[in-house]
């Protein structure tokens, strides 16, 4: 059960719980989490490192026992949301979707993973479904820490308002890098035109990735917008604006930070960014 915890903020005013909302974002070794208000403040940001257990019950325990620690009683909150990472899912359109059939809709594309269970989640700004796999055992300890926890993936979180709303009028491209990994979603004049993960083991590979979605996509690189997420140091960001003019950090919705210690914070980091 042992875990560590990398950083932990909070601050703020005494906000009623009904009005707080708890997102857990996992990553490869442990989870962020971020609280919010409803009013856009950041009231609390944690990075917890852990070997994930095989045991349902073991990762349970460690999860109470981290939010144990911080004094974070996690029942209440207004909504509380567990974001996974996946590289098997598949859009579909509003009027294409049928209950029932997500497993079809994967199965045209993968093949299942052991261990993975499918679930769906609704994203109202492009008017589409996504179908996902994740972890089974990893979603259970954590429906059974924070009863309620509604499971969504990276992939639509990423497309939220704020996103397609910065592609009205021209091409934009959010990149999130994690641990070997980079995800990439596009839009074009508020209209999704692709989200992806791709096995990027350094700079150099991430880079052609972007270059190369930006080619297909027919994004010219002097008019696109590119922002940055995740573990991004200011030698990639440098680099990048060898490539790109339009480039900017991805900080997510603006939120107002309620403690010294947030400042130092960087605040685009996965949990707060997909608040």
């Amino acid at each position: 059960m042992s875990y560590i915890t990398n950083t932990f903020v909070s601050g703020g005013r005494d906000v009623p719980s009904s009005e707080k909302i708890l997102s857990v974002c996992l990553k490869a070794d442990g989870f962020t989490f971020s609280i919010t208000s409803d009013r856009d403040e950041l009231l609390a940001y944690g990075d917890i490192t852990y070997a994930w257990a095989a045991s349902v019950a073991d990762s349970m325990r460690t999860i109470k026992a981290v939010f144990d620690e911080h004094g974070i009683i996690p029942f209440g909150f207004g909504r509380t949301e567990l974001v996974v990472n996946t590289q098997q899912f598949s859009w579909v359109p509003d009027e294409l979707y049928q209950p029932g059939n997500d497993k079809r809709y994967l199965d045209a594309i993968c093949d299942v993973e052991p261990g993975k269970h499918i679930y769906c989640d609704h994203n109202k700004q492009i008017g589409a479904y996504i179908i996902f796999t994740a972890d089974n055992n990893i979603v259970s300890a954590f429906q059974i820490a924070l009863p309620g926890i509604a499971v969504c993936c990276q992939h639509s979180a990423f497309v939220s308002a704020d996103v397609v709303k910065r592609s009205e009028g021209r091409p934009f491209m959010l990149v999130n890098l994690r641990h070997g990994m980079c995800d990439v979603v596009a839009l074009r004049n508020e209209k999704l035109q692709l989200t992806n993960t791709y096995n990027c083991a350094n700079f150099d590979e991430m880079l052609y990735r972007v270059l190369n979605v930006a080619k297909q996509l027919r994004f010219g690189r002097d008019d696109m917008a590119l922002m940055l997420s995740g573990e991004i140091d200011r030698a990639h960001f440098a680099a990048m604006q060898h490539y790109f003019r339009n480039i900017d950090l991805y900080k997510g919705r603006p939120l107002k930070l309620t403690a010294p210690d947030m400042y130092r914070l960087h605040t685009y980091r996965q949990a707060a960014c997909l608040a």
